[in-house]
């Protein structure tokens, strides 16, 4: 499972990977990771699973 947060607004977890997020929204993995890891890399998501570690 992974927790990702939205910087200044709340904590959302989203209970899905990457492959079945892809799936839900039929869209190829690789796009979809690549979206969260600009997501991630500019602020405004965090994965909390790496960020406890």
């Amino acid at each position: 499972m992974v927790n990702y947060t939205i910087l200044e607004f709340c904590c959302v977890e989203i209970p899905y990977s990457i492959a079945t997020l892809s799936n839900l929204l039929e869209a190829q993995r690789q796009s979809v990771s690549t979206i969260f890891n600009k997501l991630i890399k500019t602020g405004k998501l965090i994965n909390m699973v790496k960020a406890a570690i």
